[in-house]
């Protein structure tokens, strides 16, 4: 099973995503994303504590997200990766590519 939320506050959202970012999610989680950019914030937290996996369409989903925010100058930021997940990123080489970090710090950085 698959939930998203997401939160606003000024310029910044915060998505949460719990469980599988896969493909046979993709379009709700595409769908969320694009929601979340229509407002046209600056920075987009995606939260993935309660992520369980990620696969290669998760990977690519990412990435996409990364290219549709720098289209709307809006920076995402990803918070919490599980280990396993994490693993994936940096195996992938996406761990120099997104901002990582834990969702505190989100928080003192960007929500003070």
């Amino acid at each position: 099973m698959f939930k998203s939320s997401y939160t606003e506050q000024g310029s910044i959202v915060t998505i949460t995503f719990v469980g599988d970012i896969i493909l046979s999610n993709s379009e709700e989680i595409k769908g969320v994303f694009r929601q979340c950019l229509e407002n046209g914030p600056e920075i987009v937290g995606i939260d993935c504590k309660g992520a369980h996996t990620m696969d290669s369409s998760g990977l690519g989903m990412f990435i996409g997200f990364s290219k549709d925010a720098a289209q709307k100058n809006a920076r995402i930021v990803i918070m919490d990766l599980p280990e396993g997940i994490s693993r994936l990123f940096n195996m992938s080489k996406l761990d120099t590519y997104f901002d990582l970090m834990t969702r505190q710090d989100f928080q003192k950085t960007y929500l003070k």
